[in-house]
């Protein structure tokens, strides 16, 4: 009888091996699965990256550029002082007569 009690707890020491091994081999499984899921995700976040970061460097690139540009124009459009003294009369020729003036009657 003790035999048979101790083959028997044997046998459920034995199936109980057995189900904790199934058990993990579902967990590896799934933990596999759910690796395999994350790389991907991360390789699709970091391919995102780099594109974004490409993105960025090549509006920066077109920041400096308009900046240039818009430096260059603002040069342009900046008054000359040798420019405005020759677009205006000389303000000598800039006379105007007060009523009565004898250059304003004929």
């Amino acid at each position: 009888m003790l035999k048979e009690r101790k083959l028997a707890d044997t046998e459920t020491e034995l199936a109980g091996a057995r189900e904790r091994e199934a058990l993990n081999e579902e967990r590896t499984i799934e933990v596999e699965a759910k690796l395999t899921e994350t790389a991907a995700a991360l390789a699709t976040t970091s391919t995102q990256l780099a594109e974004m970061q490409e993105t960025r460097d090549r509006l920066q690139a077109e920041l400096g550029e308009s900046k240039e540009a818009r430096g260059g124009l603002q040069r342009e459009l900046e008054p000359n002082p040798n420019q405005l003294r020759s677009n205006f009369p000389d303000s000598r020729m800039m006379h105007c007569p007060k009523p009565g003036d004898s250059r304003t009657t004929g």
